[in-house]
């Protein structure tokens, strides 16, 4: 869905000043301020078996991969801030979530399901081909992260 709305986001972005310094300052507080150093969050078991924690750290390994990883970071802020001028109600959503995940230092992604769904419900439809797509996607993605728990080769 924000690959569908991409090249919006992005011209809303960069005819907007105001909107290009705020995502200046949204790379400038990544960079300096995202660290993983939650002890259950550096946890590495033999075959990164834990996919969420062997993805923290390759985050952090080094100054151009961390710069790599903030490009779907840039996207998902730039959609939000998008479909945010639409519909409001994402908004709330937004600060709302803000509240209740920055006291949170464990990243874990259990606790952002509500946020998703929630956003899931209240951005705008897509054309029906993306709907599909995305449908597809996390259907697959869904049945590969099922078999990868229950066969025991990751967790996530």
């Amino acid at each position: 869905m924000i690959l569908a709305r991409l090249k919006e986001s992005l011209y809303l972005v960069y005819s907007n000043n105001i909107l290009l310094i705020f995502m200046s300052l949204v790379l400038v507080v990544y960079m300096a301020g995202y660290h993983n150093s939650h002890p259950y969050n550096t946890i590495l078991w033999p075959g990164d078996y834990f996919i969420r924690n062997w993805l923290l750290l390759k985050m952090h390994s080094g100054f151009w991969i961390k710069l790599l990883f903030f490009i779907p970071v840039a996207m998902a802020v730039m959609d939000l801030i998008n479909v945010s001028i639409k519909k409001p109600m994402i908004l709330l959503i937004l600060l709302a979530s803000l509240a209740f995940f920055m006291p949170s230092w464990l990243i874990e992604q259990r606790y952002y399901l509500p946020t998703f769904f929630f956003l899931l419900l209240f951005l705008p439809s897509e054309k029906p081909v993306f709907e599909r797509a995305t449908l597809i996607q996390s259907v697959f993605l869904a049945c590969l992260t099922i078999y990868g728990i229950h066969t025991d080769l990751f967790y996530l």
